[in-house]
């Protein structure tokens, strides 16, 4: 199965934050577990963005307080509103951090409402690599239910 994580690579925390995650990922057994720069492109940043969004098994979106969150928001755009994406919206994953008010701006909100893209909340890394773990968890599964659904 593969997990891909979007976030914020600036600053350099940011980035350096959802590493962490990727690392509790695969230390987890989710060998597959990446962040969108590591996979090889030729394109923009966006189109490499969207080209892991349609062909990852799941994805993960993390907003923080801290995080500058243009290139995130282009990517909750594209999954809340590209036909492709309406059958993968429920192997996608929004996380946000959740320190006395959201770091999600508003009109993502309504994208993620609208689209009913799921939606965790956490107040730092180490409750985001939990949550993240088990998330992937629960994917897993239900990818595997889907398979064995087709036999």
């Amino acid at each position: 199965m593969t997990v891909t994580i979007y976030g914020s690579y600036h600053p350099k925390k940011e980035k350096d934050s959802l590493i962490d995650c990727k690392t509790a990922l695969i230390a987890d057994g989710y060998q597959q577990a990446k962040l969108v720069t590591d996979y090889p492109t030729t394109g923009s940043a966006l189109d490499a963005s969207k080209e892991c969004l349609l062909y990852s098994d799941v994805n993960f979106l993390v907003f923080t307080k801290g995080g500058k969150r243009l290139g995130l928001v282009r990517e909750l755009t594209f999954i809340a509103t590209d036909e492709r994406m309406r059958t993968k919206v429920d192997h996608c994953v929004v996380f946000d951090e959740f320190k006395k008010t959201t770091s999600i701006p508003k009109l993502s909100s309504d994208d993620i409402v609208n689209a009913r893209i799921p939606q965790r909340t956490f107040t730092r890394l180490e409750e985001l690599k939990e949550i993240m773990v088990k998330e992937a968890f629960w994917h897993l599964r239900r990818l595997a239910a889907i398979l064995r659904s087709r036999t």
